[in-house]
């Protein structure tokens, strides 16, 4: 992916590599993601439930839109809600890029990847030591 910028941003557990169609705005990236982070911490700290549950569980109806888009995908999996966080935090981060003008955005966290992209990608999957590690790939 030659077109693309690289970066890797690091905060607390959160450890993401991103590529974009031009130089990331680090600041705003490590903003954005104190901001889903303090929203996640908070919420556990008025909702333990929400940090150690190995199934779905409600949320409160005024609950930040992070909160609530992990809600929606634990309830799918039928997972905790803390399944979730590395996909939310990269979906949310990845449309934040793309409201401030990044064309092509791909956010891997903790192997949930977010992707918009102008053209076709092919994306390798590592599964560790089995036989379809560096033998598959997502178009």
């Amino acid at each position: 992916m030659k077109d693309l910028h690289f970066a890797r941003i690091f905060a607390k557990e959160t450890d993401l590599s991103i590529l974009t169609n031009k130089k990331l705005d680090e600041d705003f990236v490590k903003e954005k993601i104190r901001s889903y982070r303090w929203d996640i911490e908070s919420y556990i700290d008025k909702d333990r439930r929400f940090l150690v549950s190995l199934k779905p569980i409600a949320v409160e109806l005024n609950a930040p839109p992070v909160i609530k888009a992990m809600e929606k995908a634990s309830r799918l999996a039928n997972v905790g809600p803390m399944s979730a966080v590395a996909g939310a935090i990269a979906q949310f981060l990845g449309h934040d890029l793309l409201k401030k003008g990044y064309k092509d955005v791909i956010i891997e966290n903790g192997g949930d990847i977010f992707i918009k992209s102008r053209k076709s990608r092919i994306i390798g999957i590592y599964a560790g030591l089995s036989k379809f590690s560096r033998a598959s790939a997502l178009r």
